[in-house]
């Protein structure tokens, strides 16, 4: 009985025996091969050869597009550079032109090509600063009467001199306004202008400072200049009295003209000044 229980045992363990031998056989037949190292794949004590160049010099590695423009495009960029604490200078004023050529060519007969007009009330430019400084002392003191009396005053540059024009006589209503559909009423009855303009040549005399005056100013040549003192150059003032209708109304209105002649290397600066009406002519005699 025994002998027989060993016996099934026996045979029992090696049957289990054989069952593992075939369960791990049929595993590792399942299980994919492992990855071998490539035969051509160099070891880390693999020398390398360098690549040999035309010059002998070592070539460098490079991007294939590194330092090579794709494409190339203009962009325009328009700058004005304008120093700190400079006023812009707005654009020219056809209004301006208008009202300082119309009394220029009403009371001196002349007009001009302006490369620059516009309103004194704003800013100015250097080069009318420059220009008014080389005017003599009572003139430059004209265009501030002036303009802080008008209703309105223009201001304008060309090419050889400058000119101004106010209109309108707010001095007892700071808070008047004008208007341009009364601009022959203005220029009639309340209204100033000083222009300048530079000529060749000098005067030794009165008489060719007169000369130069009324070259510059040809309506000027109608008026009885009369030579006065001056420590700057030769100056000529006269008064007039002037009437006239508006509206069907007769009107008067007195006029006072100063012209001068300054020496200016070999040129001389020929200006001329008018006022129109007991306003103006008060604020220059």
């Amino acid at each position: 009985m025994k002998r027989s229980l060993v016996v099934s045992i026996s045979l029992s363990a090696l049957v289990l025996a054989l069952t593992l031998v075939l369960m791990t056989g049929t595993v590792a037949a399942q299980r994919p091969p492992r990855a071998t190292p490539a035969a051509t794949r160099s070891t880390s004590s693999a020398k390398r050869t360098p690549i040999a160049t035309p010059n002998g010099s070592q070539p460098t590695r490079q991007h294939s597009t590194l330092g090579t423009p794709v494409g190339t495009f203009t962009v325009p960029i328009n700058l004005t550079l304008t120093p700190r604490g400079t006023p812009q200078i707005p654009a020219s004023s056809d209004e301006a032109k208008t009202v300082i050529n119309t009394f220029a060519s009403t009371y001196l007969g002349t007009s001009y090509d302006f490369l620059y007009a516009g309103s004194l009330d704003g800013s100015t430019s250097a080069k009318w600063d420059a220009f008014v400084a080389k005017l003599p002392a009572n003139v430059q003191s004209y265009i501030t009467a002036f303009s802080s009396a008008a209703g309105g005053s223009y201001w304008g540059l060309f090419k050889t001199g400058m000119g101004m024009t106010a209109i309108g006589d707010c001095t007892d209503n700071p808070n008047c306004t004008i208007s341009m559909d009364s601009l022959n009423v203005y220029l009639t009855s309340a209204s100033s202008g000083i222009y300048a303009v530079y000529t060749a040549g000098t005067a030794a005399s009165a008489s060719d400072a007169l000369n130069l005056i009324h070259t510059a100013y040809p309506a000027l040549s109608s008026i009885a200049l009369e030579a006065v003192s001056s420590d700057q150059g030769y100056v000529f003032q006269a008064v007039t009295y002037s009437t006239g209708t508006s509206n069907k109304q007769v009107t008067a209105s007195t006029r006072i003209y100063v012209a001068g002649v300054v020496k200016s290397g070999t040129q001389s600066l020929v200006y001329a000044v008018v006022g129109i009406g007991d306003g103006y002519v008060g604020m220059i005699q």
